[in-house]
């Protein structure tokens, strides 16, 4: 689990939304020492959690690269794009088209450091991703190719992000093509209607999450009710999927579940809230109260300096006094002395 954000506050609830992911090699990878070509990230922004998965093609001598890339460019671009701006982009294949632009830049950067000719093909990837704002009702879901973003509604599960293929053809699209951005699948939705996403690479889709587009309700449910139990999360999303899809696939296994969790109920707010206004109080008649003894004490210091003053200066008096009144004593003395020897 990663540090959330907070989400509208809704029904006399106060959520947060927290991402958990899983990336394990496949079989087959495993098998044939191959690396695993998934990819699974979340980030928090500053105002935003990004979630996205990314699998490099098998035929694709960079597959990993490509996904990496994927993964790096779409967050370099939803961290350096303003939310209002994001808004404004959805609604054509215009949001698409800057991802698009965004992917190819660092990808052509990445071609430049190896030292041999490459194509864009060799970094071949499909892309899911979600990214919810701080405090905002809105979520904006996209993907190419055959990874899938599904939501739960409170009530169902839905495939909201997976593209069928076209026709009688069996072609996969790549981020990598030359018309990904009019390939690509984009939703908006509010984030209010939706209590979770899970996002995942074709391995666990083709593992037994998904079936014909549609994802497994009781597996989804089993995921999503059981990671919010958990204290290490992600260790068990984990050995989940190792025991539940690996058997069932050779391909590399990645998921990630984007989920709310209540922080905080009205009456526990309402409380909250008291508390603090309870505290505030406290903490203004104590500051009054120190005030009052602060003054209290700088008066007294004040009085008993005077005093120390004016026991000073009678004490000086008297000295003064006694030392005048021995010397006319004496003078006195020495006078009748003198008299009475004449």
């Amino acid at each position: 689990m990663i540090n959330g954000i907070h989400a509208p506050f809704s029904k006399g609830r106060l959520f947060m939304w927290f991402a958990t992911r899983a990336r394990i090699p496949g079989n087959s990878h495993l098998k044939n020492k191959l690396a695993c070509q998934d990819f699974a990230e979340r980030y928090v922004g500053d105002d935003f959690l990004l979630c996205v998965v990314a699998d490099g093609a098998s035929i694709a001598p960079f597959g990993e690269i490509g996904a990496s890339i994927a993964c790096e460019s779409i967050k370099h671009f939803f961290e350096c794009t303003k939310m209002n701006e994001v808004y404004r982009l959805f609604g054509s294949y215009q949001l698409a088209n800057e991802i698009k632009k965004c992917f190819d830049f660092f990808l052509n950067q990445k071609r430049t450091q190896i030292p041999y000719n490459t194509s864009k093909n060799d970094f071949s990837s499909t892309l899911a991703f979600v990214v919810v704002y701080n405090d905002q009702n809105f979520f904006i879901s996209g993907s190419i190719g055959d990874c899938c973003v599904n939501a739960f509604s409170g009530q169902k599960w839905e495939t909201i992000n997976r593209l069928k293929n076209f026709g009688n053809t069996t072609r996969t699209f790549f981020i990598t093509d030359n018309d990904a951005d009019m390939q690509f699948k984009i939703n908006v939705g509010k984030l209010s209607d939706v209590h979770g996403f899970i996002l995942t690479t074709d391995g666990c889709a083709n593992g037994g999450l998904v079936f014909h587009n549609s994802i497994d309700s009781e597996i989804a449910y089993h995921i999503f009710n059981g990671i919010k139990k958990q204290l290490h999360t992600e260790m068990w999303l984990e050995t989940y999927i190792l025991q539940t899809f690996r058997k069932t696939t050779n391909d590399d296994l990645s998921i990630i579940v984007l989920y709310d969790d209540i922080i905080c109920d009205s009456s526990s707010k309402r409380d909250n809230d008291r508390m603090k206004k309870k505290q505030k109080a406290e903490i203004k008649k104590r500051k009054k109260s120190e005030k009052t003894e602060q003054k209290s004490q700088k008066k007294d210091r004040y009085k008993n300096r005077r005093h120390f003053y004016i026991y000073l200066i009678v004490i000086i008096l008297a000295i003064v006094f006694t030392i005048a009144l021995t010397v006319n004593f004496c003078f006195l003395f020495h006078h009748i002395s003198g008299r009475l020897l004449i």
